[in-house]
């Protein structure tokens, strides 16, 4: 039996709603239309102009409480504009030379399809505008990058870590030539320039297809300064700093706020594929700033069944899970709510049956850590969650695994044992069963076979055997294909011994002995020599 200790090899940690100013209950609540559905772009519009008061047009009438969102960029002026009705998310400008400012608004009953900006000052502009649907008409966007102005660069990246949507804008005064707008990480759907003298890019990234530790962002060919912004529903994210991994829910609408779950991966296929696993222990460690821990519901582990759970282009939803992902997850561990927490100790979480199935010995050993209440789609008034450790090998995995060792073969049964193909056989073959014991092809056995039953024992191709066969039953023992042969053949039972082949081979002593009515049948014409002290013992007759 061995005892494997595996440290993390890799640990990951996602915060759905990421302390943005949303209700975290209420984003668990809406779960599933913020997974299944996400914010989804129902049209948008474009303008670009240089007269007062810019204006754009939707092509439709917006869906009462739908999200709209509107850009105005400014490229020769930083003159704020106003937009009556809508709340402005971010603004910034520089000197007299260009504005970027970012508004949304709750459609209404009959919403009109026009958005006119009050601003008195002709000069350069562009106005997009965006309606979104789906999770939007649940939640309302937050300002994801604060509209500032950027030093000269070729490029303006944008934070938009795991965002479901998001709208991005740059906006400068300057003539650059060659100048074009690149696809950020994610899709692209609307990027407009309205001239060669002025650069304006507004764009929307789709959600899930951006993800964590990525910068989208605009480019152009020559080194410019420029004022950026985005705003949208970054709703999912690596967890908050201040956390490191987090499992649980946090009822904050800042920084210990969201919906949090954490993958921990385990290299375990330096387990030989032969062994079988028996056991398996999980071991954490808190982090040492955040002590909090579930007052109210279990934290368990659930195995992702060996998948990845490093940052890549589309499993950002691996490591994070709506209910009824989470049901589907065979669990292999609990820990009961409030119990000890202390940075200055691991926990071993209990393992369920399931544990040592689970554990992959051709690669990793991937598991999701969530609360027993984010699997029921349970909600609290309090914070239930924890903070691990965000060093990787403060996490373990134990496991205990061994080979199978052979042991006795026995048989209490209608039919015989069979064993084949025994390299070297150790133990004693039992048979208390109506027919013999079969063993073939063993190169040395080493121990007596006894056969109790109505037929005889049958021993055949083998090499060396070293021990008497005893006959009490009905009928006679037959010895084929032997070697060497050094013991007694005895019969007390009414029947002929049939020997084939050379019993008698070596000058050695040998007895024959016939008791009752036995006969020796010699199918040939023969010569018996006797050698040494051998005896031929009749009895009377």
């Amino acid at each position: 039996m061995t005892t494997s200790v595996f440290y993390a090899s890799a640990i990951r940690g996602v915060n759905a709603n990421g302390g943005i100013g949303a209700t975290p209950a209420g984003v668990f609540t809406n779960i599933d239309s913020l997974f299944d559905t996400g914010v989804t772009q129902t049209q948008s519009a474009t303008s670009s102009g240089s007269t007062i008061n810019p204006a754009a047009t939707f092509g439709s009438t917006p869906a009462s409480g739908s999200a709209l969102i509107a850009v105005i960029c400014r490229t020769a002026d930083n003159i704020a504009s106003t937009l009556a009705g809508w709340t402005q998310l971010t603004a910034s400008g520089a000197g007299g030379v260009r504005r970027l400012e970012m508004w949304w608004r709750r459609a209404g009953a009959s919403e009109p399809t026009a958005v006119t900006f009050g601003n008195a000052t002709a000069a350069g502009w562009q106005v997009a505008l965006y309606e979104f649907g789906g999770f939007a008409n649940l939640y309302d966007p937050v300002t994801i990058t604060t509209a500032v102005t950027g030093t000269s660069a070729t490029f303006a990246n944008f934070n938009m870590d795991g965002c479901l949507t998001a709208v991005g804008a740059v906006v400068m005064g300057t003539a650059i030539s060659g100048m074009s707008v690149a696809a950020v990480t994610g899709s692209l759907e609307t990027a407009t320039l309205t001239s060669s003298s002025t650069l304006h890019g507004i764009a929307r990234v789709d959600g899930w297809t951006n993800y964590e530790g990525t910068l989208p962002r605009f480019t152009w060919t020559t080194s410019r300064a420029h004022t950026k912004g985005s705003v949208g529903w970054p709703m999912i994210g690596e967890s908050f700093p201040g956390l490191g991994l987090a499992i649980g829910n946090g009822i904050a609408t800042t920084a210990n706020g969201g919906v949090f779950m954490s993958g921990l991966s385990f290299d375990t296929s330096a387990i030989p594929d032969a062994n079988t696993v028996t056991a398996a222990t999980l071991t954490l460690r808190p982090n040492t700033a955040v002590t909090d821990y579930p007052t109210i519901t279990d934290t368990s582990a659930f195995s992702l069944a060996g998948a990845a759970i490093g940052v890549d282009a589309s499993n950002t939803r691996k490591v994070i899970k709506k209910p009824s992902e989470i049901s589907a997850l065979t669990r292999v561990a609990t820990r009961a709510p409030s119990l000890p927490w202390s940075s200055a100790s691991s926990y071993d979480w209990t393992s369920d049956s399931t544990f040592a199935g689970q554990i992959n010995l051709t690669g990793a050993t991937t598991i999701l850590m969530a609360t027993e209440d984010q699997k029921a789609g349970t909600t609290r008034t309090t914070n239930q969650f924890c903070a691990l450790s965000a060093t990787i090998t403060s996490h373990s995995l134990t496991v205990v695994h061994n080979l199978q060792a052979t042991a006795t073969v026995t048989a209490t049964v209608a039919t015989s044992p069979v064993i084949t193909r025994v390299a070297a056989y150790l133990r004693t073959a039992v048979a208390t069963v109506a027919t013999s014991p079969v063993i073939t092809r063993v190169v040395t056995f080493g121990q007596s076979i006894a056969a109790t039953v109505g037929a005889s024992p049958v021993v055949t191709r083998t090499a060396t055997f070293a021990r008497s066969i005893a006959a009490t039953v009905d009928a006679s023992p037959v010895v084929t294909r032997i070697a060497t042969f050094v013991r007694t053949v005895t019969a007390t039972v009414a029947n002929t011994i049939t020997a084939t082949g050379a019993i008698v081979i070596t000058q050695a002593a040998r007895v024959l002995s016939l008791f009752m009515r036995n006969t020796v049948k010699i199918p040939q014409a023969v010569t018996v020599r006797l050698f040494g002290r051998s005896t031929i013992r009749i009895p009377k007759e």
